[in-house]
C-alpha cells in the first residue's frame, strides 16, 4: 500500500492469518491442559469450544504487542512496533534481509525467522520481522535498493557508464574451487549417513528396537538411497550452469557464454548474501534471468563453497550494471531449482 510516497510492509492479511492460526492452536492446547489437569475446577473459558475464543483473545493481545511493520520512503526506513519506532537514513546504512532456519528435534519441522539487518561502520543490528515471509522481507530491501539507485548522483551514474564503455568490469567465479568444495561436502554427508545407518542396523541386530528406531532407519535409508543420489544429479546439473566469469561492458551483461542486452532483460534475481543455513545443507546461490521471453539460470555454488567477499563482489557488479534500471534487479531469499 502506498500513501504520500511511503510504502508500508507487510499487508494486514498476513498478520491476521498468523493471529488466527496461533489463537486456534493455543486454544486447543488450553483445552488439552484443562482436560488432563484442571477438569475438577470447572473453568468455563478453558472448556471446548470457549477455549478457542480464549486462545484467539490471548493471541490477539500478543500479536498487537509484537506487531511489527516497516515504512519506507525516499530518504528513510522506519521499523515500528507498538510504542516503539526506529528510523534510519537510507544513505547512512546498508540493509539486508536475513533468514534463520532452525530444526525442531522432535518434529523435524523447519521454523523460519526473518530479520531486517541494518548496519554501518558504527551500528550493526538485526530486527525481527514478525509475521513476515522471506518474500515480503525481500520486497523491502529491493525497494530500498531501487531508491538508492534513484538517489545516486548523476555524475556517479555517468562515471559508471563511462567506465563500462571504456572497458569491461568483471568478476571471476572460482568454478573449479566451488566444484571441489561441493564434492567434499557431498562425500562427507554420505559418510555421516552411512555411519548412522550402520549404527541403527546394529541396534536392530541386538533386538533393542523401538518404533523410533525404525523411523530413524527409514530416514537414513531415504537419505542414502534417494536424497543423496538426487543431490548428486542436481550438483552435476548445477556445475554445467556455473559460469567462470561475469562482466558487463557497454550495455551488455555477459555471464559465462550468455550475452544479454540489459535493455532486453525483464528481471534478474540473485540470492541474497545474507541468507544462511544452520544445518549441514548450505544455502544454494543462483542468478535467474528473464530476457526476451526466455529464462536462464546460473549457479554460483553455496555459502560454504564461495567466499563471502567474492559473492558480494558479484552483487556489487550487478548493482553497477543495473544502475539505470534498478527495478529489474531483485536480491531475494532462497529459491529452488
Amino acid at each position: 500500500m502506498e500513501t504520500d510516497k511511503k510504502k508500508f510492509y507487510p499487508g494486514p492479511i498476513i498478520t491476521a492469518a498468523v493471529w488466527a492460526v496461533r489463537g486456534i492452536l493455543f486454544g486447543a492446547l488450553l483445552n488439552i491442559i484443562y482436560e488432563f489437569f484442571f477438569k475438577f475446577m470447572d473453568v468455563i473459558y478453558l472448556q471446548w469450544p470457549l477455549s478457542i475464543i480464549t486462545g484467539l483473545a490471548v493471541s490477539a493481545v500478543v500479536t498487537f504487542v509484537l506487531f511489527t511493520y516497516v515504512v519506507v520512503d525516499s530518504e528513510t526506513v522506519e521499523i515500528r512496533k507498538i510504542g516503539r519506532k526506529k528510523i534510519f537514513n537510507i544513505s547512512d546504512y546498508d540493509f539486508y534481509t536475513y533468514s534463520l532456519t532452525k530444526e525442531n528435534s522432535e518434529m523435524k519441522a523447519l521454523i523460519i525467522k526473518v530479520f531486517l539487518y541494518v548496519k554501518n561502520d558504527e551500528f550493526n543490528k538485526a530486527f525481527r520481522l514478525r509475521s513476515f515471509s522471506q518474500k515480503s522481507a525481500d520486497k523491502i530491501v529491493n525497494e530500498i535498493n531501487r531508491l538508492e539507485a534513484e538517489a545516486t548522483e548523476f555524475e556517479q551514474k555517468a562515471r559508471i557508464q563511462k567506465e563500462s564503455f571504456m572497458g569491461e568490469k568483471s568478476v571471476s567465479v572460482p568454478k573449479q574451487l566451488i566444484k571441489k568444495a561441493e564434492k567434499k561436502r557431498i562425500i562427507l554427508i554420505a559418510e555421516i549417513y552411512a555411519v548412522l545407518l550402520a549404527f541403527f542396523l546394529f541396534i536392530i541386530y541386538t533386538d533393542n528396537v523401538t518404533m523410533r528406531t525404525y523411523l530413524a532407519l527409514a530416514v537414513m535409508l531415504f537419505m542414502l538411497f534417494v536424497w543423496i543420489p538426487h543431490y548428486i544429479i542436481k550438483f552435476r546439473k548445477n556445475t554445467k550452469r556455473c559460469p567462470e566469469e561475469i562482466y558487463f561492458v557497454d550495455n551488455h551483461l555477459i555471464i559465462g557464454e550468455e550475452n544479454f542486452n540489459i535493455d532486453e532483460i525483464e528481471t534478474i534475481l540473485i540470492t541474497s548474501a545474507e541468507c544462511h543455513s544452520s544445518s549441514i545443507f548450505p544455502v544454494q546461490r543462483y542468478i535467474k534471468i528473464k530476457s526476451a521471453g526466455s529464462k536462464y539460470v546460473f549457479w554460483l555454488g553455496t555459502e560454504s563453497s564461495m567466499s563471502e567477499n567474492d559473492y558480494r563482489n558479484i552483487i556489487r557488479l550487478l548493482k553497477e550494471a543495473f544502475i539505470n534500471a534498478s527495478d529489474k534487479l531483485k536480491i531475494v531469499g532462497t529459491f529452488l531449482y
